[in-house]
């Protein structure tokens, strides 16, 4: 009987410890590319030697979270064309602000002085969790505002983000009032829609239960509540122009998630759609121009009434 009772709690134990593995793997960036790719770029010293980006700060957040930023200012071909302002560029999970530094430097050239941070947990920025947009929008508010402060950045700000990037880029806009647009790609709707397609093979073998419990888990380890992750609840909170941009035949992050964000946006709003083969081709070889166009595209402030192309 002991030895039935000894069995018992093993298995109980076993299977917890498993399912806290399974619940942080989650919420960390896991193997990240980003920063094999930031390893390679070389320094930031180096970097800004180069002028490659002007600006380097080291931004502690209210949780004492080190979020690192690099900052490139605008470079108008000539002296009386007017700053755009502030271009907010946010990268995807696993990734890091490298990713972002062909944009930045085609949106500094337009007239955009740009802001590309390491999301905490990513790169250079200090953090063991990534929220889905949580606590990263609040993140990108206190970046803001401090860079603002110094006088480096000014109102109004564009901001860029993709697929877990552009979850978090609705969740800032949807905060600060100082956001006068959003352009995102393959954005999710939901922590838990993401959550899923990240574990979607070991979730076959969970039932419903199962599976929300697992999500739970997770916002109790990252600190976060999981129902207030909705990015089509975000969304609703908008007053800015909203874009979305979606592969039409996307398997990894399906367009219905793009197309219940579009629904459910508070302001102006406009969906892409991407039409696989050619047009897809096209778009991967001139990809930062296109999204270069499209921010531009939002200082326009466009008023008209939701749409899809």
């Amino acid at each position: 009987m002991k030895k039935i009772i000894l069995l018992a709690v093993v298995l109980i134990v076993s299977t917890g410890c498993r399912q806290d593995r399974q619940a942080r793997a989650l919420i960390t960036p896991g193997i990240a590319d980003g920063d094999l790719l930031l390893a390679m770029s070389g320094t930031t010293e180096q970097l800004l030697r180069h002028h490659q980006i002007d600006l380097h700060r080291q931004i502690k957040t209210t949780d004492r979270i080190t979020i690192d930023v690099w900052v490139m200012l605008a470079r108008m071909p000539q002296a009386d064309c007017p700053r755009l302002g502030t271009a907010l560029l946010i990268h995807d999970l696993g990734d890091s602000k490298i990713v972002n530094l062909p944009l930045a430097g085609r949106l500094a050239k337009m007239g955009f002085d740009v802001v590309m941070p390491d999301l905490r947990a990513h790169g250079r920025s200090s953090g063991e969790f990534f929220t889905y947009g949580l606590k990263e929008s609040q993140d990108l508010k206190t970046v803001i505002t401090k860079l603002e402060a110094e006088g480096i950045i000014k109102p109004p700000v564009y901001v860029y983000g993709d697929q877990m990037g552009g979850m978090t880029a609705i969740h800032y806009a949807a905060s600060d009032d100082r956001c006068a647009g959003v352009l995102v790609s393959r954005p999710f709707k939901d922590f838990r829609t993401a959550a899923l397609r990240r574990i979607i093979l070991s979730a076959t073998f969970m039932n419903p239960r199962q599976f929300e419990h697992l999500i739970q888990r997770a916002g109790d380890i990252g600190g976060f509540e999981p129902d207030k992750s909705s990015v089509v609840e975000a969304a609703k909170k908008l007053h800015c122009p909203l874009v979305l941009v979606h592969r039409l035949a996307d398997i990894v992050v399906p367009i219905d998630n793009s197309r219940a964000i579009a629904e459910s946006a508070g302001g102006p709003v406009r969906l892409i759609t991407i039409i696989p083969a050619m047009e897809e081709a096209i778009l991967v070889l001139l990809w930062d121009n296109w999204l270069a166009d499209r921010m531009m595209e939002l200082t326009a402030k466009p008023t008209e009434p939701a749409s899809q192309d």
